[in-house]
């Protein structure tokens, strides 16, 4: 992975957590309010949801733990939040192959910033 590519990853993913804790201010399971982090429905690993703002939660970090070992309440949390057609459509992406230009994360990152410049 060439440098570039790598800097804009790293800044992409602390851009949508910071704007995913200041958007949902507690925890997707528990509603904890501390501690919190950006939490993945889908694993990070997949590109292709990677930065999806529908895959990312605050997640405290108990939680988010515990969706390592057990997904059932972060998926029954989001299912009650957005519905199961919209879990399906999420699934159904995070298995697509997805390798991003440069210009498509340059993009992403401006507009995730101007969503979290409009929290602030």
């Amino acid at each position: 992975m060439n440098q570039e590519r790598k800097k804009l990853i790293d800044k992409l993913d602390k851009i949508v957590s910071k704007y995913v804790v200041l958007r949902d201010g507690k925890c997707i399971t528990c509603w904890a309010t501390y501690g919190l982090c950006c939490g993945h429905l889908f694993s990070r690993v997949w590109m292709a949801t990677r930065w999806n703002l529908k895959n990312c939660h605050a997640s405290c970090q108990i939680c988010n733990g515990i969706h390592e070992e057990n997904e059932t309440p972060y998926r029954n949390a989001f299912i009650k939040k957005y519905g199961k057609e919209e879990y399906d459509l999420l699934n159904a992406l995070h298995n697509t192959q997805s390798r991003f230009t440069i210009s498509e994360l340059e993009e992403m990152y401006k507009q995730i910033k101007q969503k979290y410049d409009e929290l602030i």
